[in-house]
């Protein structure tokens, strides 16, 4: 028995999907689409193709770039996978977009190239940093 999304899934990826090594890291992301650039991080699920759909309607419009995460132990090799990805496709400046886990790699990368970014956009996400809890568990609770 097929199934018919992971099907687009696999087609979207074959149409788009572009390889890239990268301090003997090896890197899929997906371009498509033409206008200005726009740089999809996807969730913790580290797999950008499972949001094809998104990706083509945003293609209408805009140059859409979104890399797969491949297993990385420090925000640096992240960095060093997007900053040559960008370089490779000739982009120097683009909007951001980010869903999730997407925008906790989203907001130290803009700060450290924050010239590159145009927009960024967050979605269900959180600080990079999440620290302490604020408030003691005791104090969560709710006496009847």
């Amino acid at each position: 028995m097929s199934n018919p999304i992971l099907e687009k899934m696999q087609s979207f990826s074959t149409a788009h999907g572009k390889d890239l090594t990268i301090d003997g890291i090896k890197w899929r992301y997906y371009r498509l689409g033409q206008g200005p650039a726009v740089v999809w991080l996807t969730g913790a699920i580290r797999r950008a193709a499972y949001g094809f759909g998104f990706m083509e309607l945003l293609a209408r419009k805009y140059t859409v770039l979104a890399p797969d995460y491949p297993t990385l132990q420090t925000f640096t090799q992240f960095d060093a996978g997007l900053t040559a990805i960008l370089r490779a496709e000739g982009i120097e400046r683009i909007h951001l977009g980010c869903q999730s886990y997407g925008g906790i790699l989203a907001q130290p990368y803009l700060a450290l190239h924050p010239a590159a970014v145009d927009r960024l956009v967050l979605s269900s996400t959180g600080p990079a940093d999440y620290g302490p809890a604020g408030l003691p568990v005791e104090s969560l609770a709710i006496g009847l």
